[in-house]
């Protein structure tokens, strides 16, 4: 059983490797965590539910805003 400690770590390294995919790449994950959920029904995920610390949640936005602000001139 994964403890806190290891979900904030694991929760971390996706992030880390989101921010560092391109935005065609970062909607491909969104579209496989989309299909993950439909094929769960959600009911996968229910125990998970409200085990983000709010620092976690906090460095999520601040990662996601960072990264929906850059540009990045050789993709386009």
């Amino acid at each position: 059983m994964l403890t806190s400690s290891d979900l904030s770590r694991i929760r971390k390294d996706i992030l880390d490797s989101l921010m560092l995919l391109t935005e065609p790449q970062q909607e491909q994950v969104l579209q496989f965590i989309r299909a993950l959920l439909v094929q769960a029904g959600g009911k996968a995920l229910l125990p998970l539910a409200g085990t983000i610390a709010q620092d976690d949640l906090a460095l999520m936005e601040k990662a996601i805003a960072e990264g929906c602000a850059r540009i990045e001139r050789g993709n386009w």
